[in-house]
């Protein structure tokens, strides 16, 4: 597997891929973690293998632009052991920790409504999401000014092009 960002060459097994994703969705409950192509045994052609491959770059892409993923150590040591046994002790690290007792759930009911279900059972996970959520408000309130603002010279912009058509007119 090779990513361009970062320049490295490793080889992993499908199965390895699996293992990195299922790490980083027990670490971080409630962080979206980009898919990896499902393994089907029947296409076993080179042209699906090679389409599978480049996902997977893809998936290695996405995960190191995510901050949280990208300064992980699980990350760091899935793109950076090339000693298959020190990949396995990894591995065996990784299946010891628990999930960090955060999780996310929704509902959906026959109308369309949505309901998100987030329960706690970690302080220090809800410690971090509390330094978090102010700076979330803020950029929200600031992105939501920074719109109207362009809202507002959007349609001076039309208007001052309408205007100009009607001279031509």
């Amino acid at each position: 597997m090779r990513t361009p960002q970062l320049e490295w060459v490793v080889g992993r097994r499908y199965s390895d891929f699996v293992w990195l994703r299922n790490m980083l969705r027990k670490l971080y409950p409630t962080q979206l973690v980009p898919p990896i192509p499902e393994k089907k045994a029947s296409k076993r052609t080179q042209r699906h293998v090679e389409k599978r491959m480049r996902i997977l770059e893809f998936f290695l892409n996405d995960i190191v632009n995510i901050p949280a993923f990208a300064n992980n150590r699980f990350v760091e040591g899935f793109l950076r052991l090339k000693d298959p046994s020190k990949l396995s002790q990894l591995k065996e690290e990784g299946e010891n920790i628990k999930p960090s007792g955060a999780s996310v759930s929704h509902t959906e009911t026959l109308s369309g409504e949505v309901s998100v279900n987030f329960s706690l059972e970690n302080r220090a996970y809800l410690e971090e999401m509390r330094k978090v959520v102010p700076d979330m408000e803020r950029l929200y309130k600031q992105i939501t000014r920074q719109g109207k603002a362009l809202q507002v010279i959007q349609t001076d912009e039309v208007n001052t092009l309408y205007e100009m058509g009607n001279l031509f007119a």
